[in-house]
């Protein structure tokens, strides 16, 4: 419109092109438009927005392989007069770089500062071109009057891109064009600010860190074969696999699994974090690739450790070797970028030799004895088992039990294990069998939470029995280490050298002892038990103590002997002691060999109506001796409960009045605290029993 004003303008002021009759007329004409055409000039300048361009600098610098958003131009964009927006940026990248380089080019607008963080993503296009290469990408971007902005330009560079290649865009040859939805007056100020971006590969050197040579042995994990030692340098870089070569005489069967951890710190696996693992049920030499799960990133100037290890097959070859060596078969560490490797790794790692443990069985003495009916834990056998070269852990024990025992005179058969000395106290139990068995039987007992027997340690498992209540008397149990020894199977395949013998000893069972009491009858203690049957018996001895620890002999009784039923015997003490009279039964079989009847305690004296117990504690199924201390004559109901107010135990008693004292059996109880209560007529008592 503008144009058009001034060009009527001209025509008609213009000399030679007015008649005398239109000059009036056409001086009045531009009179009046003259003013209208001011004034619409002016307002259609103002329609123009004024956008200034110009470039911020960026310094030179490196981008590094694999990376993303890395800044490469930025333009300044200052809007005057009119708001504008922008649909569209064209640039062109140069620089020496090639067509596998970059993967995109991407354009960013900041409102508030030339920097990348705070950004708003505006649009991107494929980078796939060798340089140099020109790029159109459409955006949005509304600007304001007097608004101030900044379009950067950055690229993501690919993970093999070429190491020194360089991208840059030169403002001053090639700025960068802008175009708006309404065409703005605009003023180019750019220049050629931004520095050539170098891309960088990191620099990674590889070294074997030493494995002094050594023993791996059956069954055990996480066994250190090589640790490669990487550093890196330039630029960050993230490994994602490792691949190795592991050589040496093992066969398939010896190991179970490769694995590899990282220590970023230390060439030691303490401290290493897992990252991958592979089957390793394959002869030497086999060649394993590993995937981590998550790539390990390692910044420039960092170094770490890459270790790799192998688990043993519990049942590997002895003597079998295993190994990596870094100079013929260098590990292989691969990056999710392409950095450049320098390898130095050397046979820094010492031959592995897989190790079976060496184990020695012997016999520790165990003295001929007798075994109490009724009894539990008596020893049979003690097998001495000694470990050198390798640890090992026993998970079953197979053993047979010989003599002349028949099926109703055991109940259990149960192993236990020291580990300082051939004892039962302080032992810890491994397994039991029910041993309701004639001789001779074979057990085999497997063995749950056994300790690990460490290389150069000496332990004893014990064989134990608990013996019925009603075994039969003269019946013998044994195992003979010399022709039957104890033979034990481990988690492992030792190497098992047999020296055991028959020093377990011959285990008789004794004479039956159904009960045993003391009673007072006038100025006599009558002491009475019963026997379920006698063999080779020779005769009884009755014994006194008044402290319960020091017996003399006060009188003896032949045996009737032979009796395969309940025998009964009496012997009255003419010369009670006050107080306290403590009682037992000595018996002298015909071999010598001498056996004795539990303890009964009676108290002599005038005083209250009570009971007493003991022994308290009490070990569990053993005997307990219940005193009776001027008590009315009748019959007592005698109770045990446990802890719960359970019944657990029950005998009816009668009691002739006076002290009496009398022994029976506990059934087996659970350790813990239980309640002894005795009624009577009008009487009731209670009295707290411990069960260890």
């Amino acid at each position: 419109m503008t144009k058009t004003f001034a060009l009527i303008s001209r025509n008609l002021l213009k000399p030679g092109k007015q008649t005398a009759n239109c000059k009036k007329g056409c001086r009045w004409l531009v009179g009046l438009l003259l003013p209208a055409l001011l004034l619409v000039t002016g307002l259609t300048n103002k329609l123009y927005a004024d956008v200034t361009l110009t470039s911020v600098a960026v310094p030179v610098g490196n981008i590094n392989q694999g990376t993303s958003n890395n800044v490469i131009h930025i333009t300044q964009m200052q809007v005057t007069t009119t708001a504008v927006t922008v649909n569209n940026v064209q640039f062109s990248l140069a620089g020496t770089y090639d067509n596998n380089d970059f993967s995109t080019v991407l354009v960013y607008f900041n409102g508030t500062a030339a920097t990348f963080a705070g950004s708003t993503f505006l649009g991107s296009a494929v980078a796939t071109f060798a340089a140099p290469h020109t790029y159109s990408i459409n955006i949005s971007r509304a600007m304001a009057a007097g608004s101030n902005g900044y379009f950067i330009i950055v690229i993501n560079v690919a993970s093999n891109a070429t190491d020194g290649n360089t991208v840059l865009i030169n403002g001053a040859t090639n700025p960068v064009a802008f175009n708006f939805t309404a065409a703005p007056v605009l003023i180019n100020n750019q220049t050629n600010a931004s520095g050539p971006q170098t891309i960088q590969a990191a620099d990674v050197t590889l070294v074997s860190s030493a494995v002094p040579t050594g023993n791996i042995f059956q069954g055990t994990n996480n066994n250190l074969l090589y640790v490669a030692q990487v550093t890196v340098a330039t630029a960050n870089v993230a490994v994602n696999n490792v691949q190795f070569t592991l050589t040496g005489t093992y066969d398939a069967n010896d190991l179970v699994t490769a694995l590899v951890y990282f220590n970023p710190t230390a060439p030691t696996f303490a401290g290493s974090n897992f990252q991958g693992s592979a089957a390793a049920t394959f002869a030497a030499p086999h060649s394993y690739s590993i995937n981590f799960a998550s790539a390990v990133a390692m910044a420039a100037g960092s170094t770490g450790y890459f270790l790799i290890l192998v688990n043993v097959n519990n049942a590997a070859t002895d003597n079998n070797t295993v190994l990596i060596n870094g100079a013929t078969n260098p590990v292989a560490v691969n990056f999710t970028t392409s950095p450049n490797i320098t390898n130095n790794q050397t046979n820094a790692s010492g031959t592995q030799t897989i190790q079976a443990a060496d184990i020695t069985l012997s016999t520790s003495p165990v003295a001929t004895n007798t075994f109490m009916p009724g009894t539990n834990n008596n020893i049979v056998y003690i097998a001495q088992v000694s470990v050198a070269t390798g640890p090992v852990t026993v998970d079953n024990v197979q053993f047979s039990l010989g003599g002349t025992y028949d099926a109703n005179d055991l109940q259990t058969v149960l192993v236990y294990f020291n580990p300082t000395t051939p004892a039962f106290n302080n032992s810890i139990f491994l397994g039991s069998a029910v041993a309701t068995f004639a001789a001779p039987h074979t057990y085999s007992i497997n063995i749950a939470g056994a300790p690990v027997m460490a290389v150069g340690s000496t332990g004893y498992y014990l064989i134990v029995v608990n013996v019925a209540a009603g075994s039969t008397v003269g019946n013998t149990v044994l195992i003979n280490g010399a022709s039957n020894p104890v033979m034990f199977s481990f988690i492992t395949s030792p190497n098992i050298i047999n020296n055991q013998t028959n020093n377990g000893g011959l285990h008789v069972l004794p004479v039956n002892f159904i009960s045993i009491n003391a009673l007072s009858k006038n100025t006599v203690v009558e002491v009475a038990w019963k026997v379920g049957e006698e063999l080779n018996v020779d005769k009884y001895i009755v014994q006194k103590s008044v402290d319960g620890n020091s017996f003399v002999p006060i009188g003896t009784l032949t045996a009737r002997g032979g009796s395969n039923t309940t025998t009964g015997y009496q012997f009255a003490d003419a010369n009670p002691s006050a107080g306290n009279n403590f009682y037992r039964v000595q018996v002298l079989n015909m071999n010598g060999k001498i056996e004795y009847s539990p303890i009964v305690k009676i108290k002599l004296a005038g005083g209250d109506p009570g009971i007493s117990i003991y022994p308290n504690p009490v070990l569990n199924s053993s005997r307990l001796n219940l005193s009776l201390q001027y008590l009315n004559t009748g019959t007592y109901s005698f109770s045990l409960f446990n802890s719960d107010g359970q019944r657990v135990a029950a005998k009816t008693i009668y009691h002739a009045g006076g002290n009496s004292t009398q022994a029976f059996g506990l059934p087996a109880l659970a350790t813990g605290t239980y309640r002894i209560e005795l009624r009577g007529s009008n009487q009731r008592f209670i009295q707290a029993l411990m069960v260890e």
